[in-house]
Formats: structure tokens, sequence, C-alpha cells
């Protein structure tokens, strides 16, 4: 769906301004809308020689089949907004660039959930991709942001809650004024 990154943003903002750490992960490698928002450098070659992966802007497919867990726990940075940030990079020209399996994301939850209980995912509209699939197991809640009700997103948030996930239905301020629905 639309607007899951701007949601994740706003509610990582709005708990560090309450004083609480909070960690985003962009799991969205197709559409990294996150990068954008917070400025992320894009990745090159000619950028990556004596610089810190942050300074280039690394995420988890900069590395291609050589992406872990591990590895993708260490490209957690601030950004902006002092908030710990998981960019998406870019391939940088890298062929064989792979998504880690949902067993891997999992792992990399759990890492990042030592260093904090506030993790917010913005996941592909995909509901079986990899990243989906380990941010759903691992959560206690999904923030669905959502205009309008329909067949595809109704049956899939169905199966979500049949599966004893607590779903919140997030409709933006311009069509409901603010309304979170559980």
């Amino acid at each position: 769906g639309y607007k899951k990154a701007d949601t994740a943003l706003e509610l990582a903002i709005s708990f560090r301004k309450a004083g609480r750490e909070a960690v985003l992960l962009e799991f969205d490698c197709v559409n990294p809308r996150l990068d954008i928002l917070l400025n992320i450098p894009k990745p090159s070659l000619e950028k990556c020689y004596n610089r810190d992966s942050q300074e280039i802007g690394a995420g988890l497919l900069t590395f291609g089949s050589q992406i872990t867990p591990e590895i993708a726990a260490r490209l957690l940075y601030k950004y902006r907004y002092d908030i710990l940030y998981l960019p998406a990079g870019n391939t940088m020209g890298v062929t064989d660039a792979r998504v880690m399996t949902a067993e891997e994301y999992e792992e990399l939850i759990k890492s990042v959930r030592q260093e904090t209980r506030t993790i917010l995912i913005d996941c592909p509209a995909d509901p079986s991709h990899p990243g989906t699939l380990a941010a759903v197991r691992c959560s206690e809640a999904v923030i669905v942001p959502q205009f309008e009700d329909g067949k595809y997103m109704n049956e899939t948030v169905g199966r979500m809650e049949n599966a004893g996930i607590n779903i919140i239905k997030y409709v933006p301020e311009e069509e409901q004024g603010r309304e979170l629905c559980i």
C-alpha cells in the first residue's frame, strides 16, 4: 500500500520526541521511500574509497549475495532525526543482489531488538516477501496505512488477524481525520 514509509517515519519521530529510542528498517528494496525521505546518499563505486558505509549510504542491496544479518545490523546509522536507520541502499551494479531469507530477516530483527524494543519496518506491499513475513512473525502489531477498504486489503488483513496478529489500520488525515482503527 501507500504511505507505509511516511507512517513509519512519523511514528519513529514521535517516539524520539517522547524520549524513546526507535529503529527504522527499510525492507522495501523495490520502492525504498525511506531512503528518499531521509536523504540517504546513493552509493557508487567512486564514493566508496576510504569512506565508511554510512557516508556512502550502504544498505541491504549494496553487498549483493554477501549480505548477512550481521552485516545488515552493522549498517544501522543515525542519518536524520536521531533515529537509527537501515537503508535499502542500491546494488551499485552488483548483479548477484539478493534478498535475505525470511529466517535471516528474523535474525536481523532479533539482533536489533537487543538494542531497542521499538522497531518500525517499512515492508514491501507483497505479503509473501521474506522481509514482510519476518516482520509479521516478529511483531507485536502491524500498522496498515489504508485509504479505503478493498477486497485484496481486507483478505490480507483478515489472514493476519486469523493468525493472531494485532492489526492497526491507519487512515491518513486527509481521508478520515487521523483516526486509528484497531
